[in-house]
């Protein structure tokens, strides 16, 4: 047995003895409010605790997630299962190793395991073994232990909580940076050309999305349209609405048929993706001085003309990117007349709902717009929208585009 300082202390050495303990609680007071980690902090207490009571036999575990990590194992030799044999305990007194339910501990020569106690739950554990000689020595150890144990769980605590709130606040300056980027890439001021008028609009659930829209004009007369919307909420979803357009940009320099960019941005798009998002998409031809329409629409919401009073969908085309071979597609070709509008949007706008639960739909979109005679379609009908919702949260993201031929 390791010798104890405290066995047989005269009166005055006891006192002295208490003064280290007091020292000692300062170190470790101190030691918290540095840049050291969990694991470092636990550490200095199991050496200070060492030092102090003479403990023969020491383990440190803190918990990580849903397993405890070994930080600090001074005396002891036989393996033991921490994990499981520490599984159901929350007494916050110390307590005995049970040679019946902590059989490895028990081995090893373990005697108390004494629990660090955070705020929200058990932050770690204290085990220790051959370090009292005599009862009272053994009730005065273990009340400085679970001083020194309480601090070490409230501290490790407040470090975690520190470094989470780091994170966090890492993570937002990021999502502010990406949904700055991605403000930019998406076309706020649309070219201004002869015989049509454009707007859109794009309302991030989160602070990056997946939604994008574009509008490239390329040859004379000519201007492509895209509204796409790629599965998800995150950065990735992001980055890989980055990919897209830019390949679709590239791809509308060369004029090539519809059917032959689709396949290449599908083939772009599973590159990146690798099967695990999909991405819907439309993309119409709009040739302006001929008032000629033709477009694919890759499973996406399908976007409404309104020519006069009737208001057709735009269906014609295959399935969304990025799934499988597209082994099937169909172009679809319309006429166009001046004062026709072509409405784009994606699914948040549809699925909508309000306090009452009901979704604003496809349906009531269709309607309103057949009914429309206003000059800003993108405007008016997120003024509904807000009407609409009444408050509930956004549940998608939400991005309109509106092309009216003059």
């Amino acid at each position: 047995m390791i010798n104890n300082p405290y066995h047989n202390a005269a009166p005055d050495r006891l006192l002295e003895l208490k003064r280290q303990e007091a020292d000692a609680v300062l170190g470790l007071l101190r030691s918290t409010n540095t840049d050291l980690s969990p694991a470092q902090i636990a550490r200095i207490a199991g050496f200070t605790l060492k030092g102090q009571l003479g403990i023969g036999k020491l383990c440190l575990l803190l918990r990580q997630n849903e397993t405890l990590e070994r930080v600090l194992q001074m005396g002891i030799n036989e393996p033991f299962d921490a994990q499981q044999e520490l599984a159901t305990l929350d007494n916050p007194m110390p307590m005995p190793v049970q040679q019946d339910t902590q059989q490895g501990m028990y081995a090893a020569g373990l005697e108390y395991i004494i629990i660090m106690p955070g705020r929200s739950g058990i932050e770690g554990y204290l085990l220790v073994g051959d370090f009292a000689q005599s009862e009272a020595e053994l009730q005065n150890d273990l009340i400085f232990m679970q001083t020194v144990a309480g601090i070490l769980g409230i501290s490790i605590e407040n470090r975690r909580l520190f470094e989470e709130q780091v994170s966090r606040e890492a993570l937002r300056r990021e999502l502010l940076m990406a949904r700055s980027i991605q403000e930019r890439l998406l076309p706020h001021n649309f070219p201004q050309l002869d015989g049509i008028q454009a707007t859109a609009r794009n309302l991030p659930h989160q602070q990056v999305g997946g939604d994008f829209y574009d509008f490239i004009p390329a040859e004379p007369g000519i201007v492509y349209i895209c509204m796409a919307d790629v599965a998800g909420k995150s950065i990735s979803a992001a980055m890989i609405m980055a990919v897209m357009q830019a390949s679709l940009r590239v791809l509308c320099r060369y004029a090539s048929p519809l059917e032959d960019m689709m396949r290449e941005l599908h083939t772009e798009f599973y590159a990146v993706s690798r099967g695990e998002k999909f991405v819907t998409l439309f993309l119409g031809r709009l040739d302006i001085h001929q008032k000629h329409l033709t477009y694919v629409n890759a499973g996406h919401n399908p976007p409404l003309l309104k020519s006069g009073k009737e208001v057709t969908e735009l269906k014609d085309g295959c399935i969304p990117l990025g799934i499988m071979d597209i082994e099937q597609m169909r172009t679809g070709s319309i006429r166009l007349h001046a004062g026709d509008i072509l409405f784009l949007y994606t699914d948040g706008l549809t699925e909508q709902e309000n306090p009452q639960a009901e979704m604003y739909g496809s349906e009531r979109l269709l309607e309103w717009l057949q009914q429309y005679e206003g000059e800003d379609p993108v405007s008016d009908i997120l003024t509904l929208y807000e009407a609409f919702r009444q408050g509930v949260d956004a549940q998608d993201d939400i991005s309109l585009m509106s092309v009216r031929l003059q």
